[in-house]
């Protein structure tokens, strides 16, 4: 417990200075640079980023493993919630050539959730759908109603997960052999966190995947 404490009490007072390089290099980005300047900057951003993204999953861990992590849920009407984060997914999608295809089925209506967690789970797995897909393919989203519950399901198609790494990956920190098919910073963090914020809402996460073909996400939410 003191060990989770402090590793939550360092990880929240690195996230202000980290925040602050990632802003202020931004900044100078503004300015008149040469090419090799701006190359610089734009690799101290990714470094900041990627920095700053580990520290926040390292906080979210510490909140869970100390059991502090709590849920503010409030109906939320489920295609409004999608479309916003697809828009924040849209940029990251473009720089690869990769096409994002939504598909709700109607009437999706609203569902009682925390609105801000399950951003983050859906963010997580959309996110690493396009980390994890080679340029000009495409990642779908389905959403649907079922039998009491709400589906999400995430496909890719791109470099997949071998078999034998499928149960480990929703542990804490767990590393698998594919990689990110242009190089993108992955810690291994996001996965336990978005299945914690799932389990708290008494949902269930599935993931089926084959080397080379793809990898689908299923999360299915009590309504």
């Amino acid at each position: 417990k003191h060990q989770n404490e402090i590793l939550g009490m360092v990880a929240h007072d690195l996230r202000n200075p980290l925040g602050n390089i990632v802003g202020f290099a931004n900044i100078l980005k503004d300015d008149n640079l040469t090419e090799v300047q701006r190359q610089f900057l734009d690799r101290l951003c990714k470094s900041a980023e990627k920095m700053l993204g580990m520290v926040n999953d390292l906080l979210d861990v510490s909140k869970i493993k100390s059991g502090t992590v709590s849920l503010q849920k409030t109906n939320v009407e489920v295609e409004p919630f999608v479309q916003q984060i697809l828009q924040e997914i849209e940029l990251l999608a473009k720089k690869k050539n990769i096409e994002l295809i939504f598909k709700p089925a109607q009437p999706l209506g609203s569902i009682l959730m925390d609105k801000e967690r399950m951003r983050q789970v859906l963010d997580n797995l959309l996110t690493n759908a396009v980390k994890y897909s080679p340029s000009k393919s495409k990642v779908i989203l389905e959403v649907f109603r079922n039998s009491g519950n709400l589906v999400w399901v995430v496909q890719d198609f791109g470099v997949g997960i071998a078999a034998e790494e499928l149960p480990k990956l929703f542990d804490e920190g767990a590393q698998i052999s594919s990689k990110p098919t242009a190089g993108e910073p992955s810690h291994g963090f996001g996965l336990a966190i978005a299945k914690r914020m799932i389990d708290l809402h008494q949902g269930t996460i599935q993931v089926k995947s084959e080397k080379g073909v793809g990898t689908q996400f299923v999360v299915t939410l009590p309504l």
